[in-house]
């Protein structure tokens, strides 16, 4: 995944068979990567992803490192670390209205 909120750099998560646990303190993106599987499995909505707009689900910079203009996630199934099914990828890319310059359709 990347792009997803506090993952401004991609980031490869691991989920084996059985159960996974994603562990760790407050604010290291514990969520964001529940949503980024939310995004893979077909969620849409912002707000269930706790955003106004998909805008806020994607990576909006910090000081030292610039914003991004859009989130991915993916799912392969890896075998000692070989890809052995082909990968799927969901792209989340901001919504933009045409200007209204434009003629409509």
């Amino acid at each position: 995944m990347t792009g997803f909120k506090s993952f401004a750099e991609p980031e490869e998560v691991a989920i084996e068979d059985g159960m996974t646990g994603v562990v760790g303190p407050n604010g290291c993106g514990k969520s964001n990567i529940v949503e980024a599987l939310r995004w893979l499995m077909g969620e849409s909505s912002a707000r269930n992803m706790r955003g106004n707009e998909l805008e806020d689900v994607i990576f909006s910079g910090t000081a030292s490192r610039p914003s991004r203009n859009f989130a991915e996630a993916c799912h392969g199934d890896f075998h000692a670390g070989n890809l052995v099914r082909d990968e799927v990828c969901a792209p989340m890319l901001p919504f933009f209205e045409p200007p209204s310059s434009l003629p409509a359709g």
